[in-house]
């Protein structure tokens, strides 16, 4: 009798890893639960970063689009998440630098048509991104004293509580040493009390 594969009743079981290796061979649903799986967060981010809904919105499906164009060189043996922030970061870096998010018609007729499902997921993924972030930031609490924080400290709280990263995934994004992240954390969460209080 041949050796059968085990594979799990629903992509969903499947992990960020091996979705983005399905999603790279052109596996439609497998791309869509990925976006689905960290469109919220994703957005919550960027929208720390440029305090716009509307630029923060453009940006979420840029930085989409390039999770989309970039996939082949995803490397399964590492984490998906700190490579998918790596990318929301140099987004907004780069957004900051031109002032202007990139023109969907640099991206060709080819792009736009595979960008229709991660437009279907944005409207199909449950609460608007508004209500989402609205939600994150009241069940939070850190938001107004995050505005206050320099942008590097205002950064690692959103990565570690809103985004839901460990200090391990925040060092791999920053490349910076376990333990410095985790100092900055901790500075970052002093001055945040003093605001507080």
């Amino acid at each position: 009798m041949p050796a059968t594969i085990d594979k799990p009743n629903n992509l969903a079981d499947l992990s960020d890893e091996r979705l983005a290796v399905l999603a790279a061979k052109d596996n439609r649903e497998a791309l869509e639960i990925l976006v689905s799986r960290y469109l919220k967060v994703i957005y919550i981010f960027i929208y720390h970063a440029v305090a716009s809904r509307e630029e923060a919105e453009d940006l979420t499906q840029e930085v989409f689009v390039k999770v989309w164009k970039n996939l082949s060189k995803f490397n399964s043996d590492r984490a998906f998440r700190p490579w998918l922030y790596k990318i929301a970061k140099n987004t907004y870096l780069d957004y900051y630098k031109k002032r202007r998010p990139s023109p969907w018609s640099a991206l060709g007729e080819s792009a736009l048509v595979k960008i229709q499902p991660l437009q279907q997921v944005w409207s199909t993924a449950g609460e608007a991104p508004e209500e989402a972030m609205d939600k994150e930031l009241l069940r939070a609490g850190l938001a107004a004293a995050t505005r206050q924080l320099e942008s590097s400290s205002a950064e690692m709280i959103i990565l570690h509580h809103e985004s839901d990263l460990s200090f391990r995934e925040i060092a791999e994004i920053k490349r910076e040493p376990l333990n410095t992240v985790k100092s900055r954390y901790r500075r970052a969460i002093s001055k945040i009390k003093k605001y507080i209080n």
